[in-house]
């Protein structure tokens, strides 16, 4: 935040910026790493993760992508206001199905990382991660897709609620920040 305020200062003081209001956009990292106890719950969902790479199935070793799990958590413990307990059983279930999309999501992104002429590493028989691999909107709509194209209608169940469950949560959030500034306003 310092740095965005500084940076928002520095352009109100410029001829072209004078007397505009400048909005200065931060990435999730900086403000899920802000959060205390987003990185509490995310230092101790490690182990979890850890665990989770011995469930059935599960073919991607996160490895790397530890590191990125208190701005995974960070909407969970957003969510929880701040409690801990809360945020880590949040954490804790956003933890398992991000394991799944990233599963699930690797075949494709492997196949579009060969077609593109990427070398996979001695060994890999996918290439994805956490942090590529557990997008959720893509992972709707590409699974919608493969799973049509592929006639799988039973596997096409889970990409379509999930798809639904996404876009009813949009439309009922889709009003908050306005409300949200209409009561920093208010008091």
């Amino acid at each position: 935040m310092p740095i965005a305020d500084g940076i928002r200062e520095f352009f109100a003081k410029t001829e072209r910026f004078k007397g505009r209001e400048i909005y200065i956009g931060i990435d999730a990292g900086p403000v899920g790493l802000a959060s205390p106890a987003a990185v509490a719950v995310g230092l101790l969902l490690i182990p979890l993760y850890v665990l989770l790479t011995f469930m059935p199935g599960n073919r991607v070793l996160p490895l790397a992508d530890l590191a990125i799990i208190p701005v995974f958590v960070m909407w969970s413990c957003a969510a929880a206001g701040g409690n801990l307990i809360r945020g880590l059983i949040n954490g804790a279930i956003v933890s398992i199905l991000v394991v799944y999309i990233t599963n699930d999501f690797g075949p494709p992104l492997t196949a579009a990382g060969k077609a593109i002429g990427y070398e996979m590493p001695a060994g890999a028989k996918i290439v994805s991660s956490l942090d590529a691999g557990s997008h959720v909107f893509p992972w709707i709509v590409m699974m919608i897709f493969i799973r049509a194209g592929e006639g799988d209608i039973k596997g096409l169940i889970l990409p379509v609620v999930a798809g639904i469950l996404y876009f009813a949560c949009w439309y009922w959030t889709k009003d908050m920040p306005k409300q949200v500034a209409k009561e920093l306003e208010e008091g």
